[in-house]
């Protein structure tokens, strides 16, 4: 219905146009495109005001400049806009004109501007095959496309400066005019919508469609009239009329485009500066046959390859108002893979080869095989046969480029460009006791001499039993060894891919190393050279760390027991002198001295493999530490000062409790596990049973009063009960909707703010004891555990009715 019925409203709608048409004059649009405009509804209009970034003040100003009245747009301005005001009439043309005019983007959707305008608009299937290729990583990008994709302000036309010679003026440029000399004036004179400019003292002069030369003499008569100065010779007035703010026109850029749609374009912009603006063409589009519509003619087509592969733009034709760019779809494409600077997709046109494909590509790489370029072909419908629809073509780029072969590139051609073989040939190879080991030329008449002698020599470390020359079998590829002595083995011949491998003495062997261990900064092994005592590697390791004795240390050294072939380890202990720092010089007065049976270090001169231990200080503690958090007066970390002490020791030295701290909460945590106490009776009794003696780690947190208790488990709902002294246990759970059938109340449990616990005690189906409620606890009713534990209730039912039965018997009898 909508189909038919758009002829009809076109053709109701041509009288609107032509009024339209006749009201914007010099800035004329395209039949069609007004309609589309003026029926943007206010919302829009007021959206584009918000975008355009201009304030309220710069659009009356500008509206001003260019000959509107600058009251025209206060209806759109502010948000208090109310719905009535929002449903006003559609707009006219000069009021849209005024808007493109000071800047405001009025561009048009693609589908709304094509659909109405009559142009055609093109399927989105190809689109979906091209954007899944786009998800697969190796899938190849459309030539050209990153250009446009990375477009940035810098390609945008200039606003301001010089033009060209062929610049025609028209509505909306700003001139610029100086006169000098008996006379000193400067004016900025915009062109009018009429195309005339207003001269103060000269009145209105007619400009519209004159170039710059034109303009010139076109002044020169003008003011000579007012300025007699011009006329005299030698004249004693001048003139200079310059450009100042160019005009911009509204194109439309569409067919497959990244964003179709109008757009304000300065008025020396080009065909190219118009795609680059509307993101340049899709991959579904042509980069070959661009077209530029003036009206109802085609001005030009512009071949962008020409501009992308040399940067020549021979048909960039210079847009005007209403100018329509059309991109239409894609042509034939080729695909290129392999060994050239640019894998892509071409797109190729009648009578291109091989030849120029590659060019398009930026040729061929360096390590590339140019005589045999392969290209999976399509073949024609014609020519098909059941089972063979593609051909695999080997072609001589080489003889295409001679002239010698022709070879046409047809649509859907894959061409790849194979690499070189990366296998190398004459060459041999040289490694281990010479100076420059490697690979190296096969010169005729080489010998193993003469390739130690390009790779530097030998070294003095060489072991000259011992020669290995590697060798290839190139029928099986299986390598053999022959052995020689030197010097007798320089004179052996060499061959192709040989590789001769000389050994060294250093290599052969473990260097030799010590280890040091204990309170040293770098525990580990070192590098052991000759003369080297403990103190020595004590230094290589950083010197002693926090808590060492720094007067002795412990050597171990393996040995062998004469006759059995066993080895031990054994101990020295050597003094050790002052030359190294000593980190715990301070403790040093409160020990004994030495033995003087003790060696010293120096004495000792270490052997490869022992092993040098540094002991702790005698009596050396790391810092204890504990931390105390919540209501106390100082909160803090607190270094225990005795092994035992205790929580009433660390609580009265952080200040004690504050008013607001909650005894019977003080949590005591080791370990990330809470430790079951009461702070209450460790203050009333320190040192007593309830006074825990703490340890390096512990966390004591202090907390405030809680007056609530947490029910949760198997209740009707989990829930905070406020705490009311003498309430029990039945007093929580009724509170919380009492407990579900399937609570197991035999297992109900009470967590205290201190972290102690109580269970309920039941047994044979009686409860002996309840838990007390206090400030702070938490309730935890279990579920019953399928098939687990015993069901009290039932045995002690079945229990009383066995007694009555048996009662009964009994009376019976008696």
């Amino acid at each position: 219905m909508t189909r038919r019925r758009l002829p009809v409203l076109l053709f109701l709608a041509l009288p609107v146009f032509a009024a339209g048409a006749a009201a914007a004059r010099a800035q004329q649009i395209p039949p069609g495109a007004e309609q589309v405009l003026r029926n943007m509804s206010p919302q829009e209009i007021q959206r584009r005001l918000l975008e355009s970034g201009l304030t309220e003040a710069q659009i009356r100003d500008r509206l001003r400049r260019a000959g509107y009245d600058p009251s025209l747009a206060d209806r759109y301005f502010g948000s208090e806009m109310g719905a009535a005001e929002m449903q006003g009439a559609p707009e006219d043309a000069e009021f849209l004109n005024a808007l493109r005019s000071v800047g405001v983007s009025l561009r048009l959707s693609s589908d709304t501007l094509q659909a109405r305008m009559g142009l055609p608009t093109f399927a989105e299937e190809g689109l979906d095959s091209l954007a899944a290729e786009d998800a697969d990583p190796l899938a190849l990008p459309v030539f050209g496309s990153d250009v446009f994709r990375r477009y940035t302000t810098q390609f945008d036309p200039v606003l301001t400066g010089p033009v060209g010679s062929g610049y025609r003026l028209g509505p909306g440029d700003e001139l610029v005019l100086v006169v000098t000399g008996d006379v000193e004036l400067a004016y900025r004179l915009d062109v009018t919508r009429e195309g005339y400019v207003i001269i103060p003292d000269v009145g209105q002069v007619f400009v519209n469609g004159l170039d710059v030369g034109q303009l010139e003499g076109r002044l020169a008569n003008r003011l000579g009239q007012v300025y007699s100065g011009l006329r005299r010779s030698p004249p004693t007035t001048h003139f200079d009329i310059s450009l100042g703010r160019l005009r911009t026109n509204q194109v439309y850029v569409v067919g497959e485009v990244e964003r179709p749609g109008a757009y304000q374009v300065s008025s020396v912009a080009t065909l190219l500066e118009g795609l680059y603006a509307a993101g340049g063409p899709r991959d579904a589009g042509s980069y070959r046959q661009v077209v530029l519509r003036r009206g109802d003619r085609v001005v030009g087509t512009f071949d962008l390859y020409r501009y992308l592969t040399a940067g020549e733009t021979p048909h960039d034709l210079r847009l005007e108002e209403g100018d329509v760019v059309f991109v239409p779809p894609v042509g034939a494409q080729v695909a290129v893979r392999g060994e050239v600077q640019r894998e892509a997709w071409f797109e190729v046109v009648e009578g291109e080869d091989l030849s120029t494909l590659v060019t398009f590509a930026g040729g061929v790489r360096a390590g590339a095989r140019t005589d045999r370029i392969q290209v999976d072909r399509i073949l024609p419908v014609g020519v098909r046969s059941a089972g063979q629809d593609r051909v695999i073509l080997d072609v001589d780029l080489d003889a295409v480029r001679s002239g010698a072969r022709a070879f046409p590139m047809e649509g859907g051609d894959e061409v790849r460009v194979f690499p070189l073989l990366e296998e190398r040939r004459g060459w041999v190879g040289i490694d281990g006791a010479v100076y420059h080991p490697g690979t190296y030329q096969l010169r005729p008449g080489a010998t193993v001499g003469s390739l130690v002698e390009w790779a530097g020599g030998t070294t003095p470390d060489v072991l000259e039993p011992a020669v290995h020359v590697s060798r290839l079998d190139r029928t099986n590829g299986v390598r053999s060894l022959i052995r020689a002595e030197l010097p007798a083995g320089l004179a052996v011949p060499l061959q192709e891919f040989d590789e001769v491998t000389l050994f060294g003495r250093d290599s052969l062997l473990t260097p030799d190393s010590v280890a040091v261990f204990g309170f040293v900064q770098n525990p580990g092994r070192y590098p052991l050279s000759h003369g080297a005592t403990a103190e020595d590697v004590i230094l290589l390791a950083g010197g002693f760390a926090q808590g060492a004795d720094p007067r002795r240390a412990e050597v171990v050294r393996t040995e062998s027991v004469a006759g059995d072939g066993r080895s031990i380890g054994k101990s020295t202990v050597v003094a050790l002198s002052e030359s190294i720092p000593r980190v715990t010089a301070d403790l040093l007065g409160t020990l004994p001295p030495l033995a003087d049976s003790l060696a010293w270090s120096g004495d000792v001169t270490l052997r490869r493999g022992d092993e040098v231990y540094v002991r702790m200080f005698p009596g050396y503690r790391e810092p204890q530490r504990v931390t105390v958090s919540g209501e106390v007066v100082s909160p803090g970390t607190f270094v225990l000062e005795r092994m035992d002490e205790r929580l009433s020791t660390v609580l009265r030295r952080a200040g004690g409790l504050t008013p607001e701290a909650f005894p019977e909460g003080v949590r005591l945590v080791r370990d990330g596990i809470i430790v079951g106490m009461n702070a209450e009776e460790a203050l009333a009794d320190p040192g007593g049973v309830e006074d825990p003696v703490l340890m390096a780690g512990d966390r004591v947190v202090v907390p405030v009063y809680d007056g609530t208790v947490l029910v949760r488990g198997a209740v009707a709902f989990d829930t905070r009960v406020v705490y009311r002294r003498g309430m029990g246990l039945g007093d929580v759970l009724a509170q919380a909707g009492g407990a579900t059938p399937d609570a197991d109340q035999g297992r109900i449990s009470v967590e205290y703010a201190n972290g102690q616990r109580a269970t309920v005690t039941r047994w044979m189906g009686i409860t002996w004891s309840r838990p007390a409620i206090r400030p702070g606890s938490a309730v935890f009713v279990p579920a019953k555990q399928e098939g687990g534990g015993t069901n009290w209730d039932a045995v002690f039912t079945k229990v009383v009715t066995l007694t009555s039965v048996v009662a009964t018997v009994a009376i019976a009898f008696r």
